[in-house]
């Protein structure tokens, strides 16, 4: 739930348009638009569907839908904003303000707890991710790089507000790997809160096992895994004097006070437990005295830290041994005041509230005291917590309660990871083995005819898993491999088809002007039929030349005929009709010289002949006979061809005097 206050700038002042109550679970839309969520003044340069509110966890997440009037947040303008506890943005001319009142109400009882002293401080054991501890402690993140092996490559400790991964040189966080991407995922932090979103890269982001959505924020919480291609990165938030607390220890260590004691335990060993939350008071234990000044207790600590069995014990004795040494210097996490003696002022209180109890309480107190320090160096947190819970009962401090259960929480948190690691090594073995058996039953399914979203359908059940994994990146590319062969040889095998067709039609035209008579014409399409570059299935090309070879025979046998029909003409005097024949003869053979010869010849003496007609006629046309006149102009006509020189003149004659 949050509050979200709209104001207009104007100039220096600002206005205060309107408040909206941000109920969780509900989506808002502001805009100029009539019913949106947030209603926008009408100004320029807000749209009618500006931006989105949508909830994301215990956050609100603000999404800019306008191509204009972008959102400018300290200075920087984007387009996407996490909105938490209290928050200033703008979109001009407009300013807001945004406030989470649950952080609100957190910080009042934070502030009413530290009012009551530090008596009645309690360590909350809320669920991880809701744990907080009394005080606050100064911390430092770090990104640990290493192989999925868990072999440590290197160690990014992150400072400033925002950081990008990739394998481009610039990235704060360069990871110079095969499959990461130039720019693959960006962490930011935002008011001691760190979030991650997925760049678009190539072979996606995985957090603790779930493929984040590209460019989606998703909060980060230490000891979060943090998966890209071949390498693993650990997000890790630590005490930021972590370094010189444990420094100061190890001088503590082996200075010569601390070994003047004579304690030794050669067969002690803390076991890791799980489990039981409650404890009896009553049980007994074998476990070695637990020593009581502080020199034998940094010796005893000492030596669980030297054990490296493994790394979950020593990084416990490592917190054992920094939260008893400064259990027992009682300054780790303040200054003393001038003039002051904090730990006899500690000291005072305790035997002040301690005192206070009856003597059978002050025994159990005690002896619950002894025993949750002996179950803490067993390693048994939970129940040396439980202990100290039921001393806190009776009195707010008893010597180092607090820290014994701080160190028993820390423990607990140590375990739990541990437990986390493990499952999740677990959930990865079985996701890869998942992932392996439907890879199986789909490339099974692989054929000439396979489409993409069959593969899709079979490979859905584990996709989610790891849509990057090699195997399913493998198989898809083999299905797009087949399905892109296959579109090209449907479409080679369609203009085959196409060009084919374009053959057939053009053999079919030129028989069709075979059958109609035009041998030239059909002659001229089967010898383009023959010399076509055009697929010939049905053998288009030998029947055209056999068509060809065919009409060529029957157009040389009639040309002869017309030859011999001309000849005929021409001995009997015939010109006109004797030339007809040869024209006719040349239209089959337009290249025949001798047909061409002979036709001028024969057109020589029709003009002879045909002069000696007009220049008759004209004579008698002179000497009034007119009729006689037009008797020899018709005969002319009769005789000559319309393109001879006198068939012309004589019919200007007679259309003189209206005789045509």
């Amino acid at each position: 739930m949050g509050q979200l206050k709209v104001y207009l700038k104007s100039g220096k002042d600002q206005k205060l348009l309107q408040v909206i109550e941000l109920q969780s679970g509900k989506q808002y839309f502001g805009g100029r638009a009539e019913g949106s969520d947030i209603l926008l003044p009408e100004e320029k340069g807000l749209s009618r569907q500006h931006f989105q509110l949508t909830p994301d966890g215990e956050v609100w997440k603000l999404t800019v839908l306008s191509k204009y009037g972008k959102l400018t947040y300290q200075d920087q303008v984007i387009s996407e904003l996490l909105l938490m506890q209290t928050m200033n943005f703008s979109i001009a001319p407009l300013y807001f303000e945004y406030v989470d009142q649950h952080s609100q109400i957190q910080k009042a009882n934070d502030s009413a707890l530290a009012d009551t002293g530090p008596s009645h401080q309690m360590l909350s054991l809320a669920p991880e991710e809701e744990r907080t501890f009394v005080g606050v402690v100064s911390q430092v993140s770090f990104l640990r790089l290493s192989t999925l092996d868990d072999v440590v490559l290197q160690i990014y400790q992150l400072e400033g507000e925002t950081w990008v991964a990739g394998r481009e040189t610039s990235c704060a966080i360069f990871i110079d790997r095969e499959r990461i991407s130039r720019k693959h995922f960006e962490i930011r932090r935002q008011e001691h809160i760190y979030f991650i979103r997925d760049l678009g890269s190539a072979n996606g982001t995985t957090l603790n096992g779930s493929v984040l959505s590209p460019n989606e924020w998703q909060q980060l919480a230490s000891g979060d895994s943090i998966n890209v291609g071949d390498v693993c990165l650990r997000f890790e938030l630590r005490d930021a004097q972590y370094e010189d607390r444990v420094e100061q220890a190890q001088h503590l260590i082996n200075s010569p006070a601390i070994y003047s004691s004579g304690y030794s335990d050669q067969n002690f060993e803390p076991q890791v437990y799980l489990g039981d939350s409650q404890f009896n008071s009553e049980v007994a234990y074998d476990s070695p005295e637990t020593p009581n000044d502080f020199n034998s207790k940094a010796q005893f600590y000492s030596k669980i830290l030297l054990k490296k069995e493994n790394r979950v014990r020593v990084a416990i004795g490592g917190i054992l041994l920094v939260a008893l040494v400064f259990s027992s210097l009682d300054d780790s996490s303040e200054k003393k005041p001038a003039g002051r003696n904090v730990a006899s002022d500690k000291l005072v209180k305790t035997n002040g509230d301690f005192a206070k109890l009856k003597p059978d309480q002050q025994d159990y107190v005690k002896q619950t005291h002894k025993l949750a320090k002996e179950l803490l160096m067993q390693g048994r947190y939970e129940m040396a917590r439980q202990e100290i819970l039921k001393i806190h009962q009776f009195v707010s401090l008893y010597e180092d309660s607090s820290e014994i259960e701080n160190t028993a929480v820390q423990g607990i948190q140590l375990q739990q990871e541990k437990v986390r690691a493990e499952a999740r090594e677990r959930e990865k073995i079985e996701i890869e083995e998942k992932i392996s058996r439907q890879l199986e039953i789909c490339k099974a399914k692989l054929s000439p005819n396979i489409e993409a979203d069959e593969i899709d359908t079979c490979l859905s059940s584990v996709v989610q898993f790891n849509p990057q994994h090699p195997g399913i990146q493998a198989l898809k590319s083999k299905v797009d491999q087949i399905v892109a062969e296959r579109k090209i040889k449907e479409a080679q095998k369609a203009d085959y088809a196409a060009k084919a067709a374009r053959q057939k039609a053009l053999y079919q035209k030129a028989t069709d002007l075979n059958r109609s008579g035009q041998l030239l014409q059909a002659v001229k399409v089967f010898e383009e039929v023959s010399s076509s570059g055009l697929p010939d299935p049905q053998g288009y090309k030998s029947q055209a030349r056999r068509e060809i070879a065919s009409i060529q025979q029957t157009l040389s046998e009639k040309q002869s005929l017309l030859e011999s029909q001309a000849e005929a003409s021409y001995k009997k005097g015939e010109f006109k009709e004797a030339i007809n024949f040869l024209k006719k003869s040349e239209e089959i053979n337009p290249d025949n010289e001798v047909t061409k010869s002979k036709v001028t010849g024969m057109m020589s003496e029709l003009k002879k002949q045909m002069q000696t007609f007009y220049q008759e006629g004209i004579l008698e046309e002179s000497v009034g006979e007119v009729e006689s006149a037009k008797t020899k102009w018709r005969k002319i006509i009769k005789l000559s061809l319309p393109d001879e020189e006198y068939y012309k003149k004589a019919t200007i004659k007679l259309k003189k005097y209206g005789a045509l």
